[in-house]
């Protein structure tokens, strides 16, 4: 169970796995590319904590939530799928190349924490190499995570708290 996906229940109802008998590709995967890399910073890395965990910096999926800021912590870091890159097919099998797009966001009281949290995730992040990480019940090979910008300062929200992001290309293989 994943439990750092907060609440929405377990991952299987955030993205359910589907049959790969028929006309879909195998070379899909089963699980977003954002929930693959999340639970690698949450649980592999402990770059990320969390929600339930209640710590400094948990990681959403695809939000940043601000509506209850007594239970969301200012400190905080949120995952998002965004547009690939497909790079044309392996002529002997057909694969697909695919490489997923990924955003971190980082949300921080203070310019130099958000700047540093940030920095210090993208070095961890640099550092995947034929990685691989379990999901539930499903295994995925993180070949590569390719930096395609800077670190990108956005401004401040509307209670002046920092935000940080960061643009991400995945190699990923289901194994």
């Amino acid at each position: 169970m994943v439990d750092w996906v907060p609440d929405i229940g377990s991952i299987d109802q955030l993205a359910p796995p589907f049959d790969l008998d028929g006309d879909v590709d195998t070379a899909m995967l089963r699980l977003s590319p954002a929930i693959i890399l999340g639970s690698y910073l949450v649980y592999d890395i402990d770059a990320m904590k969390t929600v339930a965990s209640g710590e400094d910096w948990p990681l959403y999926l695809n939000f940043l939530p601000d509506d209850q800021p007594s239970k969301v912590k200012t400190n905080a870091g949120a995952i998002y799928d965004t547009s690939g890159v497909l790079d044309g097919r392996i002529m002997t099998t057909g694969e697909v190349i695919e490489h997923h797009g990924i955003q971190l966001r980082i949300r921080c009281q203070t310019y130099s924490a958000g700047w540093k949290k940030i920095r210090d995730v993208v070095a961890m992040i640099r550092k995947i190499q034929n990685t691989e990480v379990t999901v539930n019940s499903y295994t995925f090979l993180l070949l590569n995570v390719t930096q395609t910008t800077t670190i990108v300062n956005i401004g401040v929200d509307e209670q002046r708290r920092w935000n940080f992001t960061i643009n991400l290309l995945a190699s990923i293989k289901e194994i």
